[in-house]
């Protein structure tokens, strides 16, 4: 998405639900990648000319952070994503202002979970999230694809999710990402969802 989050949020502080990320065995980390294609089951790739389109379907590249309580069945969830505060700034192809914003709720087509993520590498994530330098946001190398990838590289293998995009190039995005996690579903087995126009679940239990 090219527009600024509904829901900014703070990462330093939304983040603080999770508390110390406790090693106990009761509970259980995963993440989840969320992917909006900008058409869903295809590589089209968005467009801007309102005319043509009047919804401007970017696509959207986001994630879920989530602790369930094996014993009292309680779940934190955050469900976030990157976003430009510019969209104007964005489209000329210079690095801009990120932002922050809760994405529960939010369409998207394919999904991929890891499950069972050890406490340390979840700690390692929120730190990573909370840090206070907010990443400067670019189209081509910098935006919700990008980071969402990075973010879980350490812990799965994903497929590129390269393509053209447009005047300023080639660069990760949804449409790709989408499309070769759809091609690659036995690699994935029941963690991968498929689909369109699914919701994300909300973030619960995180103030």
């Amino acid at each position: 998405m090219l527009l600024g989050p509904k829901n900014p949020i703070d990462p330093s502080q939304k983040l603080e639900c999770f508390g110390t990320v406790p090693s106990d065995r009761k509970y259980k980390y995963s993440i989840t990648l969320y992917v909006d294609q900008p058409y869903a089951n295809t590589r089209k790739i968005a467009n801007f000319n309102p005319f043509q389109d009047p919804q401007r379907r970017a696509g959207h590249t986001y994630f879920g952070l989530e602790r369930n309580d094996s014993n009292s069945g309680e779940t934190i969830r955050v469900v976030m994503g990157f976003y430009v505060q510019s969209e104007l700034t964005a489209v000329t192809g210079v690095y801009t202002g990120g932002a922050w914003g809760d994405d529960g709720g939010t369409d998207y087509d394919v999904s991929l979970t890891i499950n069972d993520i050890t406490a340390s590498d979840f700690k390692d994530i929120i730190y990573r999230l909370k840090s206070p330098v907010v990443p400067q946001y670019h189209l081509a190398d910098m935006y919700c694809t990008t980071l969402a990838c990075d973010l879980f590289l350490p812990y799965e293998v994903l497929p590129l999710g390269r393509g053209q995009i447009g005047p300023l190039g080639s660069g990760q995005n949804p449409a790709d990402l989408g499309q070769d996690l759809r091609e690659r579903a036995s690699q994935y087995g029941s963690r991968l969802t498929t689909g369109d126009n699914l919701k994300s679940p909300s973030t619960t239990n995180c103030n």
